[in-house]
């Protein structure tokens, strides 16, 4: 396999919510000084940052399940009358729905920034592309320890155990209805994954 060529001494690791990334922070954490990736946290804006970055992306109707899952499960426990990913979606898509308040009030945003940019909805519910610019290397959620083995390997280390690192996908429930109005709803965000998931892992882990 091609080695990817690292260009500069540090790789700023930006958090996208829902994407593995407490995962990588401890990693960061424990590599300590002597690590080649520097962490930051879910408020960077990556036009401000530059340098060397990566980022992590995942399906975005998977993200947005899992999203939900983690405001509804524990520990949060946020009662929205909606606990499913199919019913918190078709809720929010109908605002006739008798917990459509509820959820959008789960979901709508007033204090969470991506650089200076309020967001208008919460981080772990916001499209991705924001945390993306053009030049970043990408890994994917679902192939994650795969794509962070390749960088590791690039620098001539093996990367370190990862705990609780979980990339699975799939088995949410949704119905016809609540998947057409996600799809429709992160359709800019499909799009973004569908170019890095057809791409080749040197390619979208170059700089």
């Amino acid at each position: 396999e091609a080695r990817v060529t690292m260009a500069v001494e540090h790789v700023n690791f930006i958090h996208i919510p829902k994407n593995a990334g407490t995962t990588l922070r401890q990693l960061i954490d424990a590599q300590g000084s002597g690590g080649f990736l520097c962490y930051h946290g879910h408020e960077t804006d990556p036009v401000a940052l530059g340098g060397d970055q990566l980022i992590v992306l995942r399906d975005p109707v998977d993200r947005f399940c899992s999203a939900v899952r983690y405001a509804t499960g524990p520990p949060w426990h946020v009662d929205v009358g909606a606990a499913s990913p199919n019913d918190f979606a078709l809720a929010m898509s109908d605002a006739a729905n008798e917990h459509h308040e509820r959820v959008m009030a789960e979901v709508r945003n007033t204090q969470h920034r991506v650089g200076g940019v309020l967001l208008e909805w919460k981080q772990t519910y916001a499209s991705q592309h924001h945390w993306h610019t053009p030049g970043q290397r990408v890994a994917l959620f679902e192939h994650l320890r795969e794509d962070l083995e390749h960088l590791f390997r690039a620098r001539g280390q093996g990367l370190p155990a990862l705990e609780n690192l979980n990339t699975s996908q799939g088995g949410h429930g949704l119905g016809d209805e609540a998947r057409a109005y996600l799809e429709r709803t992160f359709r800019r965000d499909i799009e973004l994954y569908e170019r890095y998931k057809d791409m080749d892992r040197h390619k979208r882990l170059a700089r």
